[in-house]
């Protein structure tokens, strides 16, 4: 079996199949090991997730598949909401 790291950076429509994409392989048992980083404009989105998006990371969440979500609020774009983990 095979180790596979989903680096998801983009915060468009692309994060949403991203998500999609690693909760079904998850689900499906694909890979012996599947983790995920949020990176970059991923991060805000985290923040406002919903619908099938908001499943698909709450999944990943509870299934272990989310490795490390840097700070979702890069210094400097005035954001004041902070991530908190579950």
């Amino acid at each position: 079996m095979v180790k596979v790291v989903f680096l998801i950076m983009s915060g468009d429509q692309k994060m949403n199949l991203a998500l999609r994409m690693a909760a079904a392989s998850v689900a499906n048992r694909r890979f012996e090991d599947l983790k995920i980083i949020f990176f970059g404009p991923s991060q805000e989105k985290l923040l406002n997730l919903e619908g099938q998006a908001r499943e698909d990371f709450d999944y990943l969440l509870k299934n272990g598949a989310v490795d490390k979500m840097v700070k979702p609020c890069p210094l400097g774009r005035g954001c004041t909401t902070t991530w908190v983990s579950r």
